[in-house]
């Protein structure tokens, strides 16, 4: 099982030596108390981001060429760097929105932020990233109107950060959306202890038109087919989540927040409301299905390992995989979560 990783994004060698001096200066070689000094710094820093930021975007858009080879032209669904380092999707379905757990959101961006933080991460390289053409992209997607939230996922992997570092990144990410004309922008740090752990990017395909997502289930049980790109981007690697290599079609999540006591995860009813919203929907060969169950909190995971029903094989889980089964999916992926702690990613082929 994965643990949390994060995004980010941050500033590029457009702003020069300069500004990147500036950073390392009021960067600490390791993490101290804060003060009002430090406080005023970091201000100061994200108001020279913006001042340096607004003159080169208005200059770079200018030889941006907009169709160039990172962006999708039939209907555009999104930016992804020929680096590899961020990519930025519109946010348009239900079950995207469900996942990212807000309603507003209309944009995504997932960052890796190893590309500009050094290892100890103490320091932001400033010339390793090109936040210029981030906030143009960024602008592409942004809503006409100026409504709605963009939500960053900062990706750190196991890079520590101090907290001038994590407050540096999350501004700069915050800003760009306010450019932007987004609402709100909403930062997300995330690190991910696993040697093995790598950032991934999206695969955006063109498209004439965005497959819908919508919710198929009812107030007890959620059913959201995953057909768009981000979509199963998202079932498959946000909040931890571990897909293993598998194309997961549907995500059904059971609403209700059940005791730690509790014997079998699904009542009789949403068994039925489950077998007669599958008999409406075809479920292509192989199919994987991601399941979630919520249950009341705990204190710690070491609190939430102890119950029954997070031992693989336990007959809680075995019970849910058999009935999800019976609806004609050949793989099943079990995620509990209890409160903000989730324990993800039990794999039943």
């Amino acid at each position: 099982m994965g643990t949390a990783g994060r995004s980010v994004a941050c500033a590029s060698a457009a702003y020069g030596i300069g500004i990147s001096e500036r950073i390392r200066r009021i960067i600490s070689p390791s993490p101290v108390e804060d003060t009002s000094w430090k406080v005023a710094s970091i201000s100061l820093l994200l108001l020279a981001f913006s001042l340096v930021h607004l003159i080169r975007v208005s200059t770079v858009a200018q030889e941006l060429d907009v169709d160039g080879s990172t962006q999708n032209h039939s209907g555009t669904m999104g930016y992804v760097t020929d680096d590899k380092t961020y990519f930025i999707a519109p946010v348009t379905t239900d079950l995207q929105r469900t996942v990212l757990g807000i309603d507003d959101a209309v944009a995504y961006a997932s960052i890796d932020c190893r590309s500009f933080v050094a290892q100890d991460g103490t320091t932001v390289r400033v010339d390793k990233f090109d936040f210029d053409d981030f906030q143009i992209r960024l602008n592409d997607v942004a809503p006409r109107a100026g409504a709605g939230s963009a939500y960053f996922r900062l990706e750190f992997g196991d890079t520590p950060i101090n907290e001038v570092v994590r407050a540096m990144v999350e501004g700069a990410f915050t800003n760009a959306a306010k450019d932007a004309g987004f609402k709100n922008g909403k930062p997300v740090v995330n690190f991910n202890q696993d040697p093995d752990w790598q950032w991934r990017p999206l695969h955006l395909v063109p498209a004439t038109a965005e497959p819908e997502e919508p919710n198929l289930g009812d107030d007890a049980i959620s059913v959201f087919p995953a057909r768009t790109a981000l979509g199963q981007y998202l079932v498959n690697h946000h909040k931890n989540r571990i897909g293993h290599g598998h194309e997961i079609n549907y995500l059904i999540i059971k609403q209700e927040m059940l005791p730690h006591d509790v014997e079998t995860a699904l009542t009789d009813s949403e068994k039925a409301s489950l077998r007669a919203i599958f008999k409406k929907v075809s479920i292509k060969e192989p199919s994987t299905v991601r399941v979630v169950v919520h249950f009341e909190r705990v204190r710690n995971y070491e609190e939430a390992q102890r119950l029954p029903q997070s031992h693989e094989q336990s007959p809680f889980q075995l019970e849910l995989v058999r009935v999800i089964k019976t609806l004609g999916f050949e793989k099943v992926i079990v995620d509990l979560v209890y409160g903000g702690l989730s324990i993800v990613g039990f794999v039943y082929d």
